[in-house]
């Protein structure tokens, strides 16, 4: 999963939201902290079109992934960081994928959940 999380890693840096939003099934869920999650596409858009406007950076590392036994769901969980400097907005937290195989290397993202971390 490495090379999943290097090409999301570049999607995000290259500010390609097609890509982006490719990288989800046409109807996830976002799972917010303290939200109720939302279905669709409209939220993720406009999270990472913040990030596009404002030049924000944004990155994931991975720390575990686990693969269904027949194969066709993983869960993928790990740190990101988020750093929007022209709109004062700094965070790092743990996030959560719920994934789907699509076709034989491809994984597309149902569930995206994450929360963020206190500042210490």
């Amino acid at each position: 999963m490495t090379a999943y999380n290097d090409r999301f890693n570049e999607i995000v840096a290259t500010y390609d939201l097609e890509a982006f939003l490719a990288l989800y099934v046409d109807e996830p869920l976002w799972i917010a902290p303290g939200e109720r999650p939302v279905a669709g596409l409209d939220v993720p858009a406009g999270t990472f079109g913040f990030i596009i406007e404002n030049a924000g950076a944004f990155s994931h590392s991975f720390e575990h992934f686990f693969v269904s036994d027949d194969g066709s769901q993983a869960v993928m969980i790990g740190d990101y960081d988020l750093d929007v400097e022209q709109a004062g907005v700094a965070a790092t937290g743990t996030y959560l994928f719920v994934m789907e195989r699509h076709g034989e290397d491809e994984w597309r993202i149902v569930a995206d959940m994450f929360n963020q971390h206190e500042v210490e």
